[in-house]
């Protein structure tokens, strides 16, 4: 595992010069919709596309409130590429599962994770929702969900050149700060893939929504956004980084294209901001186990995870 600490800004025009029609991959909405999201051409001395207009009106309804103007020029450009995945995504319900465009429901990648947990881990959260008292812990849950989603929101903004008004009032100071906070290291993504992809997978019956899927550094990767409350340690990760190889393998399976690494960025409260990086193929076969014991296999149970790869072998030959 690769930890990264708080390097020197990296901003700059970036960008790469590029020909005839614009990129074409969109921003994926909680509900599954595609947002149309067009590019503009600069022709200065960095050339190529920046995502420069979003039609509001397709924008997700937190979005939608809050104005939205062209990224200025000279800021950090990124470069999209094609949607591989093809077809209409799946759906996720108010009870956080996901329904597909077959009508198949799939419970999430966390709430696998989170039921397949060390009693250890379970028993911790519980220790600490008596400590604090079980209103103040719900709060705090709460309060977490809230600034999470609004730095969310405003990292998939600033990779798809979209901006909020500066006079809106819909954000949160502690959610901006989130967000400087990690802006040196979106400036390290490029070749994006997507932003919010809602994934799934028929054969595993599952799915998620991955933060971003992209370069990072120049390595494919899944990209995972976390704010906390105080720094975090590499153990802390782990749960992660099996998050990360499930949309990994889901993606490969809409895809085709093979995702090699995971990267959390974790940004604190006490303004620290760390980013963890691991292979992917270190986790998936432990995730495996996880989603054969949320399923009732026995935790070595291989056989659907062996039809998988075989069935991919036949489909790696279409991405990257």
């Amino acid at each position: 595992m690769i930890l990264e600490k708080a390097p020197e800004w990296r901003g700059g025009s970036g960008g790469q010069k590029g020909n005839g029609t614009p990129p074409t991959s969109t921003i994926r909405t909680s509900d599954g919709r595609r947002v149309s999201v067009y590019a503009q051409r600069h022709d200065g001395p960095a050339g190529g596309w920046t995502r420069a207009e979003v039609l509001k009106s397709q924008l997700p309804a937190a979005a939608a409130a809050a104005a939205v103007v062209p990224d200025p020029q000279g800021r950090r450009r990124f470069t999209h590429m094609p949607d591989m995945m093809g077809g209409p995504a799946a759906r996720m319900t108010p009870e956080h599962r996901y329904v597909t465009p077959e009508g198949q429901t799939y419970d999430s990648v966390t709430t696998i994770l989170g039921a397949t947990k060390s009693d250890a881990d379970k028993r911790g959260l519980e220790e600490w929702r008596e400590s604090v008292g079980a209103g103040v812990a719900d709060y705090i849950m709460q309060e977490a969900a809230a600034i999470g989603t609004q730095a969310h929101l405003l990292n998939e903004y600033y990779l798809n050149g979209v901006v909020p008004d500066e006079t809106d009032g819909g954000f949160r100071l502690i959610a901006r700060a989130h967000h400087e906070n990690f802006r040196p290291y979106l400036d390290r993504i490029d070749m994006i893939r997507g932003t919010e992809l809602v994934l799934h997978s028929d054969m595993l019956k599952l799915a998620g929504t991955s933060d971003c899927i992209a370069e990072y550094d120049g390595v494919l990767s899944i990209i995972d956004y976390k704010t906390k409350r105080s720094s975090q340690r590499p153990e802390w990760m782990h749960d992660y980084f099996l998050q990360a190889a499930a949309y990994a393998v889901m993606y490969r399976g809409l895809s085709g294209i093979e995702v090699g690494q995971a990267v959390i960025m974790a940004s604190s409260e006490q303004d620290t901001m760390q980013v963890f990086r691991a292979p992917i193929a270190d986790f998936v076969d432990e995730f495996m186990e996880r989603l054969n014991m949320y399923q009732g296999r026995p935790a070595n149970y291989s056989e659907s995870w062996a039809l998988f790869e075989n069935v991919q072998a036949a489909t790696s030959l279409v991405g990257n």
